[in-house]
């Protein structure tokens, strides 16, 4: 069948001034890729993005965007000078043939292509949550809860997820004089930080009139209701941050198809020390499970170290020496008027004006 579609078969790459660069295939216009992409070699390298985004979204900003406040919501696409952007969906990948299909049936060879095409929202399976649920990961989600704000006037809202999106979205629903529940099925909230964070935010989501109930686990969601094992929470909406899964998980031939070729699990791909998922194929960001959390910063470091890689065509005496390791330098909660900052030198609330300077020192 696919001999069939052959005729459709694009291989997009110019053959005048660069001709002599190395195509470099990226499924995915997000912050790995952005990432990725700066930092490649233009004098060796042409990159060649496949994503129906131009641009690529500042996930950071997501919950601020709730609030409609003037914040810079995407980035300018990567690197435009450096390649050429196919503004088209990905359905499958070929390994075997060394193809990637789009939504508008052509077919693209590659030589070398990198996933890096990101999360999606993972319900786990709970009753009722993927229809009467709101989440919170794309720009389109935040303009949703935006007009359910402005148009439902909810008087309470129920927060499911307590890492640093539930967070900062339950003080930001507080903040408009909505009475906010923050719940989670693990025992403490914001996994991953420090201690002290985790008391100092605790406290002030008490402050905040918020009510916390961790090590509640969420069985069933329904319009007005959230059900956990412990208890029935009720409220106007409910906003679900509670966690990521590979991207097309929900959509399952990208998915099934690459379970030939490599280990995938729900969470996302397995790569080897060099990224590498199977041949030819690298992967980057959320969409890999066992190189770190899914975090802005972490999928900038996997950018970066993979163009460095590739940068030295690969040496192995250089990956040997430049190993990647999961830096988590710093971390930030985003609040109405401040913000929260964890590092090695410091750790306690800055002025939100310091968020651009903070964000280039600590590289997130």
């Amino acid at each position: 069948m696919l001999n069939d579609l052959l005729p459709s078969l694009t291989y997009f790459f110019p053959t005048t001034e660069r001709k002599q660069l190395k195509p470099i295939h990226v499924i995915g216009n997000g912050w790995a890729s952005y990432h990725f992409i700066k930092n490649l070699d233009e004098t060796k390298y042409y990159p060649i993005i496949i994503s129906p985004n131009e641009r690529v979204l500042n996930t950071t900003k997501l919950v601020s965007f709730i609030d409609n406040i003037d914040e810079i919501l995407y980035f300018e696409r990567s690197a435009p000078n450096k390649g050429q952007h196919i503004k088209q969906w990905v359905t499958n990948i070929y390994p075997d043939s060394c193809l990637i299909q789009t939504d508008n049936n052509q077919f693209h060879k590659y030589e070398t292509l990198v996933l890096a095409y990101g999360s999606e929202v993972s319900y786990f399976g709970i009753h009722g949550a993927d229809i009467n649920a709101v989440s919170l990961k794309t720009s389109m989600d935040a303009a949703k809860i935006q007009a359910i704000l402005k148009s439902q006037m909810p008087k309470s809202a129920t927060v499911v997820g307590a890492g640093p999106t539930g967070v900062e979205t339950a003080f930001q629903l507080a903040s408009k004089g909505i009475k906010t529940t923050l719940v989670d099925a693990l025992p403490d909230i914001l996994p991953g930080f420090r201690q002290q964070t985790k008391e100092e935010i605790s406290n002030q989501l008490k402050k905040s009139n918020i009510e916390l109930f961790t090590g509640e686990k969420v069985t069933q969601v329904y319009s007005n209701e959230v059900k956990t094992d412990k208890k029935i929470i009720s409220s106007d909406v409910t906003l679900w941050t509670a966690g990521v899964c590979i991207n097309g998980k929900n959509n399952q031939s990208i998915y099934n198809n690459l379970k030939k070729y490599g280990k995938v699990e729900p969470r996302g791909l397995e790569v080897s020390d060099t990224f590498l998922f199977s041949k030819n194929i690298y992967a980057i960001g959320d969409v890999v499970a066992n190189k770190g959390p899914p975090t802005a910063q972490n999928a900038r470091n996997h950018g970066v170290w993979l163009a460095n890689y590739l940068n030295q065509n690969k040496c192995n005496v250089w990956r040997l020496n430049n190993p990647f390791e999961i830096l988590e330098i710093a971390k930030i909660l985003h609040f109405n008027d401040k913000l929260y900052l964890e590092s090695k030198f410091y750790t306690g609330y800055l002025p939100k004006s310091l968020d651009p300077l903070i964000q280039q020192m600590y590289k997130i």
